[in-house]
């Protein structure tokens, strides 16, 4: 008998989407029902990385990896998805401090019945002179079938669909 990987790499293979599993995956992130390829990682089986970093190692890795991309790249524009959050706003004075002259816009979604962190998001982008949009979503799936179709397979962090197609309009 097949397993589930050898089923989905055969393109003659017709799938027939499980609503129930397809809901699980976007709001579990996984399906219950699918046995894991891999053995599942837990805390006994834990090897630590010996190696210590500083965190101007950190930063200078995080510097020299977007240097030598966008240089390399002649990149002029940068989109990111600004939530209002530290990570988003971190990555985003990153980029201004190390670019001061490349033009960035700055994505944050704003879903409906959602924590609304959008006039957050607005001031910082301000801080740092990037171009800010909101991209407003009454209906968080409406998109789904789309953007499945574009990625080959289902995934529950649709956000990025909607931050890549601002970023490209």
């Amino acid at each position: 008998m097949r397993n589930e990987l050898e089923l989905a790499a055969d393109k003659s293979t017709t799938i027939h989407p499980n609503p129930s599993e397809i809901c699980n995956i976007l709001t579990l992130r996984y399906n219950p029902k699918i046995k894991p390829l891999l053995p599942i990682k837990t805390w006994d089986r834990f090897q630590p990385d010996s190696t210590v970093l500083s965190i101007g190692d950190i930063e200078n890795s995080i510097l020299d990896s977007l240097k030598q991309k966008i240089e390399s790249n002649k990149i002029k524009k940068i989109s990111i998805a600004l939530s209002g959050g530290v990570d988003s706003t971190l990555i985003l004075a990153i980029l201004r401090k190390t670019f001061p002259d490349i033009e960035i816009e700055a994505i944050t979604i704003k879903f409906a019945e959602s924590v609304d962190e959008s006039s957050v998001a607005a001031k910082i982008a301000e801080n740092f002179e990037a171009n800010h949009h909101i991209v407003y979503l009454e209906n968080y799936l409406e998109e789904l079938p789309k953007a499945i179709s574009i990625i080959k397979m289902p995934f529950w962090d649709l956000h990025w669909y909607h931050v890549v197609k601002k970023s490209q309009s």
